[in-house]
């Protein structure tokens, strides 16, 4: 039954998000560590979640489109909540719910996370625009002229 095959994907849906959510607690640890070598392995990590999450959306909404023209309803899950019996009608409320506030705690998390890396990117710009003020370049014998980083010599 298509029902039944809409509640096992919401599920899987939302052990997906739960994944994602832990894998983004940890981008955020590491962003705090400046761990360039754990970032990377988390950004793998989180593409490969992202991509399967991707994957079970698109199920998600065919199956919904399919179980809309068999009962006849809107195709949102809301509308078929509305159309179908007990017990799917209560598994698929809880469901949705549990996705709805799982999905709005990653929702934060990354919000938290494009902070983080726009505060370290205004650091960063901070101590660019300190370097470009110090017009003097040195090098280990002598004061060059403003501008100048080498001497030529070889």
């Amino acid at each position: 039954m298509k029902i039944k095959e809409l509640v096992e994907t919401l599920q899987e849906e939302f052990s997906g998000f739960e994944r994602l959510a832990i894998t983004l607690r940890a981008k955020r640890d590491t962003i705090e560590k400046n761990d360039v070598d754990g970032l990377k392995k988390i950004l793998v990590d989180e593409r490969a979640i992202l991509d399967d999450l991707d994957l079970l959306e698109q199920k998600r909404i065919a199956l919904a489109g399919e179980i809309s023209k068999e009962i006849e309803s809107g195709s949102t899950i809301s509308d078929i909540i509305k159309a179908v019996d007990e017990p799917y009608r209560h598994d698929l409320a809880i469901l949705v719910a549990k996705l709805t506030s799982l999905i709005n705690e990653v929702s934060l998390l990354n919000l938290g996370i494009q902070r983080m890396i726009a505060y370290r990117l205004e650091e960063f710009d901070f101590i660019m625009e300190l370097f470009k003020d110090n017009d003097k370049t040195y090098d280990k014998q002598n004061h060059l002229p403003d501008g100048i980083m080498f001497t030529g010599r070889a």
